[in-house]
Order: C-alpha cells, then structure tokens, then sequence
C-alpha cells in the first residue's frame, strides 16, 4: 500500500477545492498562491491524477470527481 500524502497537503488541497482559487486558499491558510500551486502539483505527481483544470492565471476549477465532500471539510476544522 503506497502512503498517505501529509496531512498539511491534503488540507491545502481541501481549502483549494472549496474556494475553487489557488489565491483564495492561499489566503486562508496564510501561505503565498506558489506555495498552494507547489502543493496540489505534488499532490498530482504523487497520485498520477490531474485534480484541477488550470484556467489563466491563478484560478482553477474543480473536476467533478474531486472529491472534496463535507465531511472531508469538517475533518480539517476541528
């Protein structure tokens, strides 16, 4: 069984795919927008998946099989 990606990535990836914007999440999280853009790029080599469709600069939109849910969200908030 190949490992778990760190817990800190998987949560940019939620914050992320919540906001739909790299910018926004980076916000939230108090990081800059590479920093978010270097992580879900990991999060994609390590997974051999293609999790956002890149559109200009800075904004992504979410595929459809994301995977983001709510209770994937309330795991991060506690």
């Amino acid at each position: 069984m190949a490992p778990l990606p760190p817990l800190e990535t998987l949560r940019v990836f939620e914050v992320a795919c919540r906001h739909g914007s790299y910018s926004e999440a980076a916000r939230e999280l108090h990081v800059t927008h590479s920093a978010v853009s270097q992580r879900i790029r990991q999060l994609e080599e390590e997974l051999g998946l293609t999790l956002f469709e890149r559109q200009g600069t800075g904004w992504c939109r979410r595929r459809p099989d994301c995977g983001c849910r709510p209770a994937s969200r309330a795991r991060f908030q506690n």
